[in-house]
């Protein structure tokens, strides 16, 4: 029976259990009768040495603990239901065993998450800045493949000036590893302040460049192999055909259906995130530690083999931005929170608002999945467990749901 049982602050449930005497005994022989079935005990057929026996080969403390393993098994959910509270999972168990032999068992639960809503989509008020201009990205993306087709013509001993194009190659202090870049100069193309800093230079010369990230400042070194004069292409016809357009108003209503699908994408990406942001401020949301840390240290794995595949360690990393792994942690456990929050209130609205997935939906969906691992989709289905089909489910519905709150909040535009 539970003998003790505390709610703690970080949604979880703290209990205490105890069995009585008759339920142990019971289960203690029965262990013993079965290690007696897989144990050999010199002088004995297997099964047949006396039980006194097969404790003494065992110990007392192996005995203890595969007992008290076959109790909580066939008890488990007896505790659930007699402690009435919303457990997920345990968190934390320790098995003690008492003076009079018997065990007490110290469980820590995760409570199942909870959330309430204080607001619905159709109330919100989204105030969103100006968005770009479809006409002005475009001529942007022009001028970008304008540049791209540039002549450039390489100048001996000239001082590098706005509108040329440097070549540099690049040392940072306490580095032996040189990179090169190719700049527009009078772009800022590599970070404020660089372009002004390396005006003047003259093929062959090495010069120090200093910038500033946040609070710390860094220096490299950074030597001009070359300069070029650039020459701009005309955008017409010709410039169209150079890069696989029939002709200038082809390329121009591509890049225009291009450039209005980005705008609306930012548009989506601005309204969701301040309606999930204006939801998560009256909400209450209860999450246990457990699931947070969880969270937490799938974002830290991620991180470090993000950084390990671009040839670093998280050490490094640590000592570049003078961060410990204390502080790394408490990064990744503020972003694994709010994590976990979006994704509950888009669990919420999933629900709320009747969102479902059809059986084609999935299959496509588990496809893409199959084709990563590079296996048929019959082979992927089988291997997967029915949580597993939930999870997919689950993910589906939120990003469909993403998909609908800009249509179901009121926008207003600056």
């Amino acid at each position: 029976m539970i003998t003790k049982k505390e709610l703690l602050d970080s949604h979880q449930a703290y209990l205490e259990y105890e069995v009585n005497e008759e339920v142990w005994d019971k289960a203690w022989k029965g262990i013993l009768i079965e290690e007696s079935n897989n144990t050999k005990i010199a002088g004995f057929r297997v099964g047949k040495a006396p039980l006194n026996m097969v404790l003494n080969h065992l110990g007392e403390e192996k005995v203890f603990d595969l007992t008290s393993q076959e109790v909580l098994r066939n008890n488990y959910q007896k505790i659930v239901e007699e402690a009435d509270i919303n457990i997920l999972r345990i968190s934390e168990l320790n098995v003690e065993k008492q003076p009079n032999g018997l065990p007490l068992y110290k469980f820590t639960f995760d409570l199942k998450p909870v959330i309430t809503l204080k607001s619905t989509l159709d109330k919100l008020k989204i105030d969103i800045k100006k968005l770009p201009d479809v006409e002005d990205e475009l001529k942007e993306a022009l001028i970008s493949m304008q540049d791209s087709l540039a002549k450039l013509t390489k100048i001996d001993d000239a001082p590098l000036s706005k509108g040329q194009v440097g070549l540099f190659s690049t040392m940072n202090t306490g580095d032996d590893k040189s990179r090169r870049i190719r700049l527009n100069i009078g772009k800022e193309e590599y970070f404020p302040g660089f372009d002004d800093q390396v005006e003047g230079m003259k093929p062959g010369d090495e010069r120090e460049v200093y910038f500033s990230s946040g609070d710390k400042k860094f220096q490299i070194t950074v030597k001009l192999e070359s300069n070029y004069l650039k020459e701009l292409p005309l955008i017409d016809d010709d410039f169209a055909q150079r890069i696989g357009y029939s002709d200038l108003n082809t390329l121009n209503d591509k890049l225009r259906e291009k450039v209005s699908l980005q705008v609306s994408r930012q548009k989506k990406e601005l309204v969701t995130n301040q309606a999930l942001n204006l939801l998560l401020k009256e909400a209450e949301i209860l999450i246990p530690k457990g699931i947070i840390e969880d969270e937490r240290d799938d974002i830290l794995s991620v991180f470090a083999e993000d950084l390990h595949k671009r040839g670093l360690t998280l050490e490094a990393y640590m000592e570049t931005e003078k961060k410990s792994f204390e502080t790394l942690q408490e990064e990744a456990q503020a972003a694994a929170k709010r994590r976990l929050e979006f994704r509950m209130i888009l669990d919420k609205l999933a629900s709320d608002y009747q969102v479902l997935i059809t059986e084609e939906e999935l299959n496509s969906e588990l496809e893409k999945l199959s084709k990563e691992e590079k296996i048929s989709l019959t082979q992927f289905k089988a291997k997967l467990k029915p949580e597993d089909f939930t999870r997919v489910t689950n993910y589906l519905k939120r990003e469909k749901m993403l998909d609908l709150i800009p249509e179901l909040v009121k926008i207003k535009e600056a």
